[in-house]
């Protein structure tokens, strides 16, 4: 708190445990994945265990797709049955379709879980939010149309400095992630 940026944390005295599962191109362009971009349902599942294991009493799962998955569902089960609860995006492709994603769809099955939606600074859905029947609640996402730039500032890594594979081959240069 009080970092003059503007921003403060309402946990700020919690620890994270960030577990990578979804390549990039980072993860592509230096061979440690023989494909780009995304995971196998066994890596996120093998994530989620290992979280609990280690004592998270929070996930967050900022990932999905368009098929359900038995082997994270089941991770989440698990999770779920240990004490930890499971938060899980509810998707960002209302432009596309709004089509059901998860494992945001299978929250609504499981006592424990829940998919979140995004909604902008005047508490109103993001414009690329889904929507359905298992999106149980919204949190600050950001919407650019409305906030007029990236949104809420939650970032982790600056983009300026990791995603440097998208510079010119002359500006070109390692990543970043401090």
């Amino acid at each position: 708190t009080n970092n003059g940026s503007g921003v403060s944390g309402v946990a700020f005295n919690v620890q994270i445990m960030p577990l990578k599962v979804l390549a990039e191109e980072w993860d592509f362009i230096f061979g440690a994945v023989p494909f780009c971009c995304g995971a196998t349902d066994a890596s996120v599942a093998a994530a989620i265990r290992y979280a609990e294991q280690f004592g998270a009493d929070v996930i967050n799962m900022s990932l999905g797709g368009p098929d359900p998955s038995p082997v994270i569902d089941a991770a989440i089960k698990f999770a779920v049955s240990r004490g930890v609860f499971v938060a899980i995006a509810g998707g960002n492709s209302f432009t596309e379709g709004n089509p059901t994603t998860w494992p945001a769809a299978a929250a609504e099955s499981i006592d424990g879980a829940m998919a979140v939606a995004a909604v902008d600074r005047f508490s109103q859905r993001a414009f690329y939010s889904n929507t359905g029947s298992y999106v149980e609640i919204a949190a600050p996402g950001g919407d650019q149309r409305v906030d007029g730039f990236d949104g809420i500032i939650q970032q982790t890594l600056d983009p300026d400095f990791a995603l440097t594979f998208t510079l010119s081959p002359a500006q070109f240069r390692e990543p970043r992630f401090d």
